[in-house]
């Protein structure tokens, strides 16, 4: 305990549907402080994220936050990358953020809301929080916390701007990406906007999952939390 008789933040392993996963394990004060200070940002996050967003949609209920459940969330984005990829004819690009979270640093996280249009005085202690959590010993956002996820969201829209900008569709879980590249536009120059757009926030696309697949390909293909097309 510090001297406010505040647990410092720390990392413990977590088995998660088979798979052991390194959780933060935040005060029960800090928990309710970053929940409160990214709630009070959330509805201007929102409002800048597009439909292609599937997980991790927020909403505030009282001073906390509320998350889209996570079941039916993925049975649409399933649904969805299947409608739409039984009417595409052209490349389709998947795409991962390689250790999404732990890389996102408070740089990032301020650019992004200020993206958002948000005041700083919101702002300020979303950064003090991260930062904290940082020097205790967490890189990046907090793995778990609710906040974490509406905030790496936030980082993630300059990628999803970027995929737009090539003129391509696409669907995001997380920080996994799903493109569509129409006909007349390369794989290649979706990748290059996306690594950019990545670079740009201090995230790098995680090589060994990124692939680009031919027509027809994209069924049968991991995607989003183990799913299936």
């Amino acid at each position: 305990m510090d001297d406010a008789g505040r647990a410092p933040a720390r990392v413990v392993p977590v088995l998660r549907a088979g798979r052991l996963r390194l959780v933060a394990d935040l005060d029960h004060t800090d928990q309710r402080d970053y929940s409160r200070a990214v709630a009070r940002v959330a509805p201007f996050l929102e409002a800048t994220i597009g439909p292609e967003v599937v997980a991790n949609r927020a909403h505030v209920v009282g001073e906390g936050l509320v998350l889209t459940p996570w079941r039916g969330a993925l049975r649409r984005f399933v649904r969805s990358a299947s409608q739409i990829a039984g009417r595409h004819r052209g490349w389709t690009v998947v795409a991962d953020v390689g250790d999404c979270y732990a890389s996102i640093e408070p740089g990032a996280v301020d650019r992004a809301l200020r993206a958002a249009r948000c005041h700083p005085d919101l702002v300020s202690p979303i950064l003090r929080l991260i930062e904290r959590f940082c020097a205790e010993g967490i890189p990046g956002l907090p793995v778990g916390p609710e906040a974490s996820a509406v905030l790496a969201n936030a980082v993630l829209a300059g990628a999803d701007a970027a995929i737009r900008r090539a003129r391509a569709r696409h669907l995001r879980w997380v920080d996994d990406f799903v493109v569509f590249v129409p006909d007349r536009t390369s794989p290649a120059l979706v990748l290059d906007n996306l690594a950019s757009s990545l670079e740009a926030a201090g995230l790098t696309m995680n090589e060994g999952k990124t692939r680009v697949l031919g027509p027809g390909e994209l069924r049968g293909q991991r995607l989003g939390a183990s799913s299936y097309l």
